[in-house]
C-alpha cells in the first residue's frame, strides 16, 4: 500500500509540474508588444493572437510554435529559426525577416506586406493566400516560385500599408468622423427649423394701398379759381 501510496504522490507531482511547465510556455493572446525577446528559445510555444508589434525577437527560436493570428507588424525577426511554426492568418506587414528560417512553416493567409525577406529561408512554407505585397528582398526566381504555390503579390508597385491596422482607423478615425457629421447634420436641422419657427411667428404688417383720387373737370376749374 505504501509503494501504491508513493506511485499517487509521484504522479501528482508529474502533473504539477506539466501544468507549470504549461503555464510557463503559454504567451496566447497577451500583450507584448515593444517587448525584448530576442535571443530565447520559444519553440513549440502557444504564442495563438499574441501582440508582438514591434517587439525584438531576433535570433529567437520560434521552431514549431503556434503563432495563428498572431500580430508582429513591424517586429525584429532577424535570424529567428521559424522551422514549422504556425503563422497562419498572422499579421506580419512591415516585419523584418532577414536571414530568418522559415522552412516548412506554415503561413496561409498571413500579412507579410513590406516584410524585408533577404536571405529568407522559404522552402516548403505553405504560403497559401499570402500577401507579400511591396515586401522586398525576393528574387525574382523566388517570387515565381511562391506565386505558383498561392502567394499574392498583386499591386506590389503600389502597395504601401505599412503596419496600418485597419480596425484602428475605423474605430478611432472613420467612426469619429462619421458620428461628428451626423451631429453637425443635426445641429443644421435644428437652426433651420428655429428660423423657420421665428419666421412663423412674427406679425405681419399689412400695408394698404394708396388710392389716387380722380379729379374732375369742375373740380379743376374750383381750384383754378381759387388760385
Amino acid at each position: 500500500m505504501q509503494y501504491k501510496g508513493s506511485l499517487k504522490s509521484s504522479k501528482t507531482n508529474n502533473t504539477e509540474k506539466s501544468t507549470s511547465t504549461n503555464s510557463l510556455n503559454n504567451f496566447s493572446h497577451m500583450d507584448l508588444n515593444g517587448h525584448d525577446m530576442s535571443n530565447r528559445d520559444l519553440s513549440r510555444y502557444n504564442i495563438i493572437g499574441a501582440q508582438l508589434n514591434g517587439s525584438n525577437l531576433s535570433n529567437t527560436k520560434l521552431n514549431g510554435a503556434k503563432m495563428q493570428n498572431a500580430q508582429l507588424r513591424g517586429a525584429d525577426l532577424k535570424d529567428a529559426k521559424l522551422c514549422g511554426v504556425q503563422l497562419s492568418d498572422a499579421d506580419l506587414s512591415g516585419s523584418d525577416l532577414r536571414r530568418a528560417d522559415l522552412n516548412g512553416a506554415d503561413l496561409r493567409r498571413a500579412n507579410l506586406a513590406n516584410a524585408k525577406l533577404d536571405d529568407a529561408n522559404l522552402n516548403g512554407a505553405n504560403v497559401q493566400g499570402a500577401i507579400f505585397q511591396a515586401s522586398t528582398g525576393l528574387t525574382e526566381d523566388i517570387k515565381h516560385a511562391l506565386k505558383n504555390r498561392g502567394a499574392d503579390f498583386k499591386n506590389s508597385s503600389v502597395v504601401k500599408l505599412d503596419s496600418v491596422d485597419i480596425k484602428w482607423w475605423i474605430q478611432y478615425v472613420l467612426v469619429p468622423l462619421i458620428i461628428a457629421f451626423i451631429g453637425s447634420g443635426g445641429i443644421i436641422v435644428t437652426m433651420l427649423n428655429a428660423s423657420k419657427t421665428e419666421q412663423q411667428t412674427k406679425p405681419t404688417s399689412t400695408v394698404e394701398p394708396t388710392t389716387k383720387q380722380n379729379l374732375s373737370p369742375k373740380s379743376m376749374s374750383g381750384i383754378q379759381s381759387q388760385k
